[in-house]
């Protein structure tokens, strides 16, 4: 939390290790002694199993919009990102999902992956040929507390790394966020697949969305940035309610199942939103996190 002068200080911090069967995607096991609840995922799929363990088991943290909720949350998209991993060091490519040798069929997975788009491969699959660049490490050797300091790997490894930053202005409260996914590189350095960054403004006294938009910054196919031109139909939305809302009005080719991610985590924000309208001093407040998958003893 950053408060009226500029000093800093840590609110929460939060540390999850999640062993994944890679052939059957279920939580085998979890370490996270500081997370009361936390063995709730264990048994359940990576996807919806997981966020349903969480509803039925750990409703208070995801109501407080606790920062845990979002590591669990996010596993989904590192694991579906993985594959990319395995693409660059040569092990298999964008189209097969950890654990698996055969290519998944994507046509209408998502806006990306529209019938006709160049996303896709004659059979179906996963067209390989997709843009990446190189990224920059997250912190800034600047503003050095703006992020804390993720683990370094030079192994073959997937990082979705996720912030969000809450402050008040007038009668709003502005969500600035943002999350990349980035795989390191036998060459060394770090390729990333997957940027955007996404505003939200909320009223204060209703915490209803006023505006929500997006910036995409590092995206694999040409089609895939249309996927924000329906964040204009979710204005009016409550916050709270982004988490169910989005997938239910931006399914499949209507919306980017990374973006839809992107645009639910703001829910999480109600919570923090309402402790900083509760106590006006801090200036705003920030959770940044990353989900690492790291791939081993994978088909």
């Amino acid at each position: 939390m950053t408060d009226e002068v500029g000093g800093f200080s840590v609110v929460e911090h939060v540390s999850v290790t999640v062993d994944v069967d890679p052939v059957d995607r279920r939580v085998v096991a979890i370490d996270a002694p500081t997370v009361e609840g936390a063995s709730a995922v264990v048994g359940a799929r990576v996807g919806r199993e997981v966020r349903g363990a969480m509803v039925d088991r750990m409703s208070a943290d995801v109501t407080r919009g606790a920062p845990v909720v979002q590591l669990f949350d996010d596993l989904t998209g590192a694991w579906i990102v993985a594959a990319y991993a395995l693409f660059l060091w040569g092990q298999g490519d964008t189209g097969v999902l950890l654990g698996s040798t055969e290519r998944r069929q994507m046509a209408g997975v998502c806006l990306g992956f529209s019938p006709g788009s160049s996303a896709l491969a004659p059979d179906g699959g996963v067209n390989d040929r997709h843009m990446s660049v190189d990224v920059d490490e997250l912190v800034d050797p600047d503003d050095p507390d703006g992020w804390h300091r993720p683990t370094e790997r030079r192994d073959m490894s997937l990082r979705r790394a996720r912030r969000l930053d809450v402050f008040l202005t007038g009668d709003e409260v502005v969500i600035d966020s943002m999350f990349q996914d980035s795989s390191t590189q036998p060459s060394a350095g770090r390729a990333g697949v997957h940027q955007y960054g996404v505003t939200a403004r909320v009223g204060r006294d209703d915490l209803v969305l006023r505006l929500l938009d997006a910036d995409p910054r590092v995206l694999p196919y040409g089609e895939c940035p249309m996927a924000m031109l329906g964040l204009p139909g979710l204005v009016g939305t409550p916050l709270l309610a982004l988490r169910d809302d989005v997938a239910a009005r931006l399914p499949g080719v209507h919306g980017c199942t990374h973006l839809n991610d992107a645009v639910r985590a703001l829910s999480l924000m109600e919570g923090r939103a309402v402790a900083l309208m509760r106590d006006s001093s801090p200036a705003d407040l920030t959770i940044a996190g990353d989900v690492g998958a790291n791939i081993d003893g994978c088909a």
